[in-house]
């Protein structure tokens, strides 16, 4: 408000102003983080009505690994600010399993043991599913006591990301046995009479 006075002391009329002084915090609501093949979500931030620098959608599949979203809110003609660090995690890929689509023999009472390795893009937990059972590690060692048809499975997680499953297939046959005859009879001159 200001008030004038002349030189007798006589005040003028009161004149006011209001003054708006805006102190707004925007902030972005925290996402992520994200797998490379996870879909696309909804930017919100508060308060709402601002501007999000790569539009109100984040999407994983065509963004990088570090993602800088900023977000603008004007008011009055004020502008305010917020950004967030997204982070997107690769996804892991089993490049192969050694050894591959194997086959073996099994006599009967043997057994085969055998040692796999899989090849991976980056490190993190291998897990192998084998004849229902669950194995951990970037190889392991496995025991064949009867034949039949076989499908390993592998899969990595690295950094909360889970590849693609890679198979590989294990044929392990019953090993041929020789029939050998022999009679509980014989006859040495070959007459046919013992």
């Amino acid at each position: 408000s200001v008030t004038a006075f002349n030189q007798n002391g006589c005040p003028s009329q009161q004149i006011s102003i209001n003054l708006l002084v805006l102190s707004i915090s925007p902030s972005i609501d925290s996402i992520g983080p994200f797998c490379s093949y996870d879909e696309c979500v909804t930017l919100t931030a508060n308060p709402p009505g601002g501007i999000f620098s790569i539009g109100s959608q984040f999407c994983p599949q065509t963004s990088g690994l570090n993602n800088q979203v900023y977000y603008t809110y004007i008011q009055s003609g004020c502008t305010f600010l917020d950004s967030i660090n997204i982070i997107v995690n690769p996804q892991p890929f089993i490049t192969s399993i050694n050894p591959n689509d194997e086959f073996y023999e099994l006599c009967t009472g043997d057994s085969i043991s055998q040692s796999y390795l899989a090849t991976t893009n980056f490190t993190g937990s291998i897990i192998w599913t084998i004849q229902g059972d669950t194995l951990q590690g970037s190889s392991i060692n496995y025991t064949w006591t009867q034949d039949g048809i076989y499908i390993i499975s592998a899969y990595q997680i690295t950094n909360g990301c889970v590849s693609p499953i890679e198979q590989t297939t294990i044929t392990i046959d019953q090993c041929p046995e020789d029939l050998l005859y022999i009679p509980n009879a014989f006859t040495p001159d070959g007459d046919e009479n013992n």
